[in-house]
This record gives C-alpha cells, structure tokens and sequence, in this order.
C-alpha cells in the first residue's frame, strides 16, 4: 500500500484548528463532542485534498504530528529557538514549527 501524503494546506489548517481549539488539543472535551468536532475538522482538511481521510485517518495524523514535536520537545534540554531550531530536518519545517509551539503549551499547560 502506498503511503498518502497531506498536502501542506491541509497540514497548516490543521495545526491552525488545534490553536484555535487548545482545549480540544488536549483533549479536554466529551467523547460526543470530539466526534462531533473531528468530523468538522474533517470537512475543512478534506476541502483542501487530496488526500481525502476520515476523521479517524485525521485523528492519527494529529497524533502522529503531536508526537513528533513531543519528542523533540522532550529530546532537547535547549532554549525554545534552538529547540525550534532542531525541527529542521523533518519534511515540512513551518508547519512543524507551528505544532511544535502548540504541542510545547500543552505540556506546559
């Protein structure tokens, strides 16, 4: 099976979605909520495709990005822009920039 690749525009939206939403980022919201909330989610990214996902395939690729920047986060004992800084060798560097801010605020929340 190949692998789907989301394209920059949906990867911006959706790290945009989580800073709007930092509470649900958390994951600090029902389950019907979430559901609910994730399938809106889904309509926007999927406007932008392809790829089209479903709101579980969405769900995965926050989690994925969230922990990609989690790890670094925790990889690193640098000061915030050499941590930001050490984000340049993954695919897309702005946007992982972006998740990086939102998922360091998480931790520190």
């Amino acid at each position: 099976m190949s692998k789907v690749v989301s394209t920059k525009q949906q990867l911006e939206k959706l790290v945009a979605l989580m800073e709007e939403n930092p509470q649900f980022a958390k994951g600090i919201c029902s389950k019907v909520h979430a559901a609910k909330k994730w399938e809106e989610f889904t309509t926007e990214l999927n406007c932008l495709g392809p790829p089209i996902r479903t709101a579980v395939k969405w769900i995965k690729v926050w989690a994925d990005m969230k922990s990609k920047a989690k790890k670094k986060c925790r990889k690193t004992k640098l000061s915030s822009e050499q941590q930001v800084g050490a984000l340049t060798n993954f695919r897309d560097f702005q946007i992982l920039k972006k998740a990086y801010s939102v998922c360091c605020n998480l931790m520190s929340a």
